[in-house]
């Protein structure tokens, strides 16, 4: 039993010291290099593996995903440059109006200025219109009354001429 136990308390520190010296590497007889390594080692390196490949497409999707962000962006830039020319084209399409709307407003001014010296002109017409009419009146009452007197007059003469 004490060699049992010798035994076991030998392969256990074999087994202990051997952890301790892995991962080994050996060159075969071809050449090739071989590396030995515990379960653990290998679990380990293996799921260093797939995390690798899992950042490799993460890294080529953001890799994907930034150049779409930056074609965006362009884009983005494109537009508010766009916008831009197209509100400096408003604005100046507003001072435009706005001149535009002063100076037919000046217009406006003058030509109510005109149209009330317009119909002051109408107005003192109309009023020498009025007194002319008068006078034309005044002068066919006074041609009747004369043309009657005259009339009057003449018969009055021809008659004493024709009778004398």
């Amino acid at each position: 039993m004490n060699k049992i136990l010798t035994i076991i308390f030998i392969l256990f520190i074999f087994n202990i010291k051997a952890q301790n010296n892995y991962p080994k590497q050996f060159v075969d007889s071809c050449g090739d290099t071989l590396i030995i390594v515990t379960l653990k080692q290998a679990q380990s390196i293996d799921n260093k593996l797939d995390l690798l490949k899992l950042y490799e497409e993460m890294d080529a999707d953001i890799a994907n995903k930034d150049s779409m962000c930056l074609l965006v962006i362009k884009e983005k830039d494109n537009t508010i440059t766009l916008l831009k020319n197209d509100i400096l084209l408003h604005k100046k399409n507003i001072e435009y109006k706005n001149i535009e709307l002063d100076y037919l407003n000046k217009v406006l001014v003058e030509d109510k200025k005109v149209l009330s010296i317009s119909n002051n002109e109408v107005k003192n017409r109309q009023e020498i219109i009025e007194i002319k009419n008068k006078e034309i009146k005044h002068i066919k009452r006074n041609m009747w009354i004369g043309g009657a007197t005259l009339g009057s007059i003449i018969a009055i003469l021809s008659y004493c001429l024709i009778t004398m």
